[in-house]
């Protein structure tokens, strides 16, 4: 992933070899100039290359790749891994050698990549640190293309952020600027989110007229990756036009998600819409539809899918269907052992225990689920925790543990 100068190469190769410069030169190339060439203060030309390449072992189309074709060609590899351990790493390497370089255009699509990871990732609070250069970045290598990503990257990033006015005038700008037929996940991207956002600000007239645009894609070939959720939003348009369309669309998306070809969010979200807009029967008859047939041996995907469901159900007051999947969900984090999601299924705990009375487990708890938040949590969350264990205890009559849970929440609150 490193990234070399011409007179790095060369530099390297010869110690590597371990011949000095004297070694090297010769009434081709003199001691001068090749240091010259390592320093970066002379470019080599083509004969001097072909003698180099044949001394040092070196391909001539190596030698000659410039600055450029590297970042770009590190670009192509970061593509195709986004699991890789060292990920964020070698994209702030490229990134940073980019701007150095002041090859703007290519910087432009590394900061892409780190914004779009840690707005996938829920690290809202590290995308919000880099905004402000990922615009500066935008004005440096303005275009078309890079108006899109940006605009569709910040209204992600606004919806995430629970701005959801903000977040639709991001994703109408990109709607009104793409080709819905040469980029149709990113025109779906914007018209999902937007669909979302008028989900969460409760307009359902403006919602249902988002998704009738919808179905003007759904059969576009190129956007495969995007049917199930297309589906699931047509079921919800015809819901209460066409009980046949609605099986239809229904049944499509459900045969999408079960032979893995969507997301883990379909479902979720399309049991939400039913449940809030529509039906609240048949939309928790869908979450719990797709909780059976997930796929348990995908043990993040399902640890992920049921701390989602487990948030939807007690955000609905639905604490019978939240604590039947309660304890596979605990186990299933503790089973990959990670903090973020340790830290959620023990926080539902806690809070639907304290529905059942049991005081002093939810306390138990809520102390488990912070010890985990305060590893992977931002300041922020942390500071909110603090207020709400705090609350809990004065609520339980337990004045003085209250009085040191705000106690950390002030000495947190001068550092926000």
């Amino acid at each position: 992933m490193e990234v070399l100068t011409t007179g790095e190469k060369i530099k390297r190769a010869r110690i590597y070899n371990g011949l000095t410069l004297k070694d090297i030169s010769s009434d081709i190339i003199s001691i001068s100039k090749l240091s010259g060439i390592e320093n970066n203060k002379i470019m080599p030309e083509d004969k001097i290359i072909k003698y180099l390449s044949s001394r040092l072992n070196l391909s001539e189309d190596f030698i000659k790749e410039d600055i450029s074709n590297q970042l770009l060609n590190n670009y192509s590899k970061l593509l195709n891994s986004r699991k890789s351990k060292n990920y964020v790493e070698d994209i702030k390497y490229n990134l940073n050698y980019a701007i150095n370089c002041e090859e703007y255009p290519i910087a432009f699509k590394f900061m892409h990549l780190l914004i779009e990871y840690y707005i996938n990732g829920d690290k809202i609070n590290k995308a919000e640190n880099d905004l402000a250069e990922y615009y500066d970045l935008l004005t440096k290598a303005n275009s078309e293309e890079n108006n899109i990503i940006y605009y569709l990257d910040l209204g992600t990033y606004l919806y995430k952020y629970q701005e959801y006015n903000q977040a639709v005038k991001c994703f109408i700008n990109v709607k009104n600027n793409v080709d819905n037929k040469k980029n149709c996940s990113i025109y779906y991207k914007a018209c999902y989110y937007t669909i979302m956002a008028y989900f969460k600000l409760n307009k359902e007239s403006e919602f249902m007229d988002t998704i009738g645009e919808l179905k003007s894609i759904a059969a576009i070939d190129n956007c495969r990756e995007c049917r199930g959720e297309i589906y699931s939003l047509l079921a919800v348009l015809y819901y209460e036009r066409s009980k046949e369309k609605y099986e239809e669309y229904k049944n499509k998306a459900f045969d999408y998600f079960i032979n893995g070809l969507s997301t883990m969010t379909e479902p979720i979200n399309f049991g939400m819409i039913m449940m809030k807009f529509k039906n609240k029967e048949e939309g928790l008859h869908i979450l719990t539809k797709a909780y059976s047939v997930y796929n348990k041996e995908d043990k993040k995907g399902f640890t992920a899918f049921s701390i989602r469901l487990l948030s939807l159900f007690i955000d609905n007051g639905l604490y019978n269907e939240a604590e039947e999947i309660m304890e596979e969900t605990i186990n299933s984090a503790i089973y990959l052992n990670d903090d973020y999601y340790i830290e959620k299924a023990y926080f539902y705990k806690a809070i639907i225990l304290g529905e059942k009375g049991d005081t002093d487990s939810k306390e138990l708890y809520m102390n488990l689920s912070l010890d985990s938040l305060e590893k992977t949590g931002s300041s922020r969350d942390i500071y909110n925790r603090y207020l709400l264990i705090g609350k809990m205890y004065h609520d339980s009559k337990k004045y003085q543990d209250s009085i040191n849970y705000f106690n950390l929440a002030l000495k947190l609150r001068g550092k926000l």
